[in-house]
């Protein structure tokens, strides 16, 4: 195995740090022409590997090496994941669908929609089908979130602000909000037993 991933595995930071570095370059070419030109005033590649690197720390436990270049091919494919989630979100919201409308729900209502979303989106398992216990999953998984993502999830989802609104509150750009979005629908998805290969389909 490649030292310096060796050391990252085992839990040495700089070592890690060094070999998101290295790899994110390859990660960096692959997707140069990725964003959908409707969609590059919004996100930047910048803050899509900001997002990969994050979920590559979170998800470093599930990396296998697979030989060389394993590393930078698995970090790849969580920043094209990363990115394909954001592109849909903006695809979802573009045709006024994809997300909850609080208008006429209770916020109660709002996280049973969300879960609903979830299950659709990443397969989550059955056992929390009973709405009630949806609501209590969902809202139990909120409070687990990083601030920032979890600060999306009740301005977005929830209560339906839009993402011009969230990112001014947040100031943050309109593009890191549907990412840092994309990140909160995935950590709700593994708290609520979406498979561990959620973060790497197609």
């Amino acid at each position: 195995m490649d030292p310096l991933l060796s050391r990252a595995l085992e839990g040495d930071q700089k070592a890690l740090a060094d070999v998101l570095t290295r790899d994110g370059v390859f990660a960096r070419r692959a997707l140069h022409d990725a964003i959908p030109a409707k969609y590059q005033s919004l996100l930047s590649l910048d803050d899509v590997m900001q997002q990969a690197y994050a979920e590559a720390v979170v998800a470093l436990p599930r990396f296998e090496d697979r030989g060389q270049g394993s590393f930078a091919a698995w970090l790849t494919q969580l920043a094209r994941c990363t990115l394909l989630d954001a592109v849909r979100m903006l695809d979802a919201d573009k045709r006024g669908g994809g997300r909850v409308r609080v208008e006429v729900h209770s916020r109660e209502n709002s996280c049973a929609n969300l879960f609903d979303m979830l299950s659709q989106t990443f397969a989550t398992p059955s056992r929390h089908a009973a709405r009630h216990e949806a609501v209590n999953a969902v809202l139990a998984a909120i409070d687990q979130l990083p601030d920032a993502q979890r600060q999306v999830v009740e301005m977005y989802d929830l209560q339906g602000k839009p993402a011009s609104e969230v990112a001014a509150a947040l100031n943050r750009s309109e593009g890191a909000v549907y990412l840092l979005r994309v990140r909160a629908h995935r950590r709700l998805a593994e708290t609520m037993g979406a498979p561990a290969n959620y973060l790497t389909r197609q």
